[in-house]
C-alpha cells in the first residue's frame, strides 16, 4: 500500500479557512491534481462562521479494493492519536491523579531507566526508551493483534537509546507506555477513557478506536 502526504494541501486549507472568499475552482483544481498525481487523499472541509462552505475528498477509502472515498469516509490517523493520548495523561495530571515528574519505575520499573524517566519525557520523546517501531522484523508483525504483556516484553529487552532528558528521539514506545498508564490510573480500558473523556464531551460520533 502506498503512503500518501497531504502536509501541502492541509496547509492550503487552514490558509483558505481564514479568508473571506476563495476560488473553490482552483483549489477543486489544485486537489484533483494532487489525486491524479497519486500525491495525496483524503476528505477536506472548510467551515466558515460555523457552516461547511467548501467540501471535496481525494483518493481512496481502500487502495487494494479500489474503493473511492466519500465525505463519510473513515480513516486511520497513525500516530496523530498520540494528541489523544496526550490529553488524557494532562486531564489526569490536572485532577492529581498523575504528576509531570512522576517515574515511570511506579508503573513500570522493568523498563531500563525507569526509576530516572519521568511522565514528561516520556510526552516530549526525552526518556530513551527505544521505540518498538525500530525493531528490525517490526513489518512482519506490525499488523498483528500483540497483546499488552507482549508488548510490555519487547520493551523490557532492550537497552537505552540514550540517557533520560540529554536529547529527543521520537519513540513509540513512550506512547504506548502512557497508553497503559492511562488506563492502570483510570481503572478502565484505553477505548472506554477516550470514549468518555474525549469523543463523547466534543461530539466526536464518526471518531473511534478500532478493534484491531
Amino acid at each position: 500500500m502506498k503512503t500518501y502526504s497531504l502536509t501541502a494541501v492541509l496547509i492550503l486549507f487552514a490558509a483558505a479557512a481564514f479568508t473571506q472568499d476563495f476560488d473553490r475552482a482552483k483549489l477543486d483544481q489544485f486537489l484533483d491534481l494532487i489525486e491524479e498525481k497519486e500525491k495525496g487523499m483524503g476528505s477536506l472541509s472548510i467551515f466558515q462562521d460555523g457552516e461547511e462552505v467548501y467540501q471535496k475528498t481525494i483518493g481512496f477509502a481502500n487502495v487494494e479494493d479500489n474503493i473511492k472515498a466519500t465525505s463519510a469516509s473513515t480513516y486511520r490517523i497513525g500516530s496523530i492519536s498520540k494528541t489523544f493520548t496526550a490529553t488524557l495523561v494532562m486531564l489526569l495530571v490536572e485532577e492529581g491523579k498523575l504528576s509531570l515528574d512522576q517515574k515511570l519505575s511506579d508503573f513500570y520499573p522493568e523498563v531500563t531507566n525507569a526509576d530516572e524517566i519521568t511522565i514528561e519525557m516520556m510526552l516530549k520523546h526525552r526518556s530513551g526508551i527505544f521505540s518498538l517501531t525500530d525493531e528490525a522484523d517490526y513489518t512482519q508483525w506490525m499488523e498483528d493483534t500483540i497483546t499488552k504483556a507482549a508488548q510490555l516484553e519487547k520493551i523490557y529487552g532492550y537497552d537505552a537509546v540514550f540517557e533520560p532528558d540529554t536529547k529527543a528521539a521520537y519513540s513509540n514506545s513512550n506512547y504506548v507506555l502512557l497508553t497503559f498508564i492511562v488506563e492502570e490510573v483510570s481503572t478502565l480500558s484505553f477505548e472506554a477513557v477516550l470514549t468518555k473523556r474525549i469523543f463523547e464531551p466534543l461530539g466526536l460520533k464518526t471518531t473511534l478506536m478500532p478493534k484491531t
